[in-house]
């Protein structure tokens, strides 16, 4: 399946660049077109009115030097045009047009008002002289002013355009670094696994990328102590069961060979069990990770612990279990409290001189037992999977207690009694 390719930030910013000078220029292009209709219009408008009211026609037909500055045309008392100053800009044929026009009458209830006729203002006045009735018509030329006002709008269009991707490209630049940052953190998360985690990615910033990245740096060494700790415990199960394995073997051959008896065959039975048990407690210490908290439900814990109790009196007469107990309830799961408390009565069993004493009370369990105390040590870093002390190894048992308590949001206590013993404190 090909890899679907991924828009990065420069090529958003780039065509969120295009778009906007694009956008910039309809606008332009716009808010001129609005301009050049209101008020354009109506400034060539107002020229013209002004033009027209400073005519004085008998001046203009009497003077023999045409020295009149505006654009005007002048029509005698026949409809003839007598005097013109119009430059070669103008279309004649146009203007002949428009004389025809104000000859024949069509313009004649709106005197003084300005026209348009395609790209021409214009405006006349009729009015008697010496020689007759004369028209003067004022006119203006707006195709030249359009083609000056589009140069303009053109000029100022540019301008934006420049300005506006000047800015982009700065804002770009500004913002390039922080998309370097990203990118780098995004590689190292990628490659974060092939390289066993220990490299460590390196940025200073007080900004959230730093933030970020610290917090990926905080990640990576917990994973990475998860994975040590899960090559520890992968090599710690391999001996563990390698033990009565070995034994098996050992006395299954002797068997065989007729070199053991047939009574032998217990002790084959006893590592069978050994090596069952194990690989129960390994089943029990994954599947504690996968408990749903809505799966939790209120355990009566009398009940429990006086039923456990009772089993293992028979184990260890020797021990001796004084017990005072609460009718109360925690939360959690019935079956793995009754693991929970059995590792922790079975460690007691293990070390106790004389006796266990257990205590219930509301979110409070307390199993005593009389043995020697526990290194500090384990007491200060709790007890994990396979760790190794002065008094040998604890197994995968107390961490099974640890997890499972974690699960139900129950905290595991151990505390050295000064009168001499262990107590493993079980609280909300």
């Amino acid at each position: 399946m090909r890899k679907k390719k991924l828009k990065t930030l420069r090529s958003q910013m780039f065509y969120l660049l295009l778009g906007s000078l694009f956008f910039e220029l309809i606008l332009v292009v716009v808010i001129s077109t609005i301009i050049g209709y209101f008020v354009y219009d109506k400034n060539s408008k107002q020229i013209i009115r002004d033009d027209i009211a400073c005519v004085d026609v008998e001046k203009i037909v009497t003077n023999d030097v045409f020295t009149f500055s505006k654009d005007i045309i002048v029509i005698d008392s026949k409809g003839n045009a007598d005097y013109s100053n119009l430059s070669n800009n103008y279309d004649m044929n146009i203007i002949y047009n428009i004389v025809d026009d104000i000859n024949d009458g069509k313009y004649e209830n709106a005197k003084s008002d300005v026209f348009t006729v395609d790209y021409y203002y214009f405006s006349y006045v009729t009015s008697p002289t010496t020689m007759g009735d004369s028209t003067v018509i004022c006119i203006r030329n707006s195709k030249e002013d359009s083609i000056t006002m589009i140069e303009i709008v053109i000029s100022a269009a540019l301008a934006i355009i420049m300005c506006s991707a000047c800015g982009y490209i700065l804002v770009l630049q500004i913002i390039n670094k922080p998309i370097n940052r990203l990118q780098g953190l995004t590689e190292f998360v990628t490659e974060m696994s092939n390289i066993s985690y220990e490299k460590e990615y390196i940025d200073t910033g007080d900004d959230e990328i730093g933030v970020l990245a610290r917090a990926i740096n905080t990640l990576r060494e917990s994973f990475l102590f998860l994975e040590k700790r899960k090559i520890e415990i992968i090599q710690n199960v391999g001996h563990d069961l390698k033990t009565p394995v070995a034994v098996i073997k050992t006395y299954s051959e002797a068997i065989e060979e007729q070199i053991e008896p047939l009574e032998s065959n217990a002790i084959i039975q006893e590592q069978c069990e050994k090596l069952q048990k194990k690989i129960e407690q390994l089943l029990i210490f994954n599947k504690v990770e996968y408990i749903a908290k809505n799966s939790l439900k209120a355990v009566q814990m009398k009940p429990l612990i006086e039923e456990l109790v009772n089993n293992y009196k028979h184990v260890n007469n020797k021990t001796v279990f004084e017990v005072d107990l609460e009718d109360v309830c925690f939360s959690g799961l019935e079956e793995n409290y009754q693991i929970v408390i059995s590792n922790i009565i079975e460690n007691g069993l293990r070390y106790a001189k004389k006796k266990i004493r257990i205590t219930l009370r509301e979110n409070y369990l307390s199993i005593y037992n009389d043995g020697p105390q526990i290194d500090e040590y384990f007491i200060e870093n709790g007890f994990k999977a396979y760790e190794k002390g002065k008094g040998g190894k604890f197994g995968l048992g107390m961490s099974i207690v640890s997890k499972t308590l974690s699960t139900f949001d129950m905290h595991l206590a151990v505390r050295n009694e000064p009168e001499g013993g262990v107590s493993f404190l079980i609280t909300k």
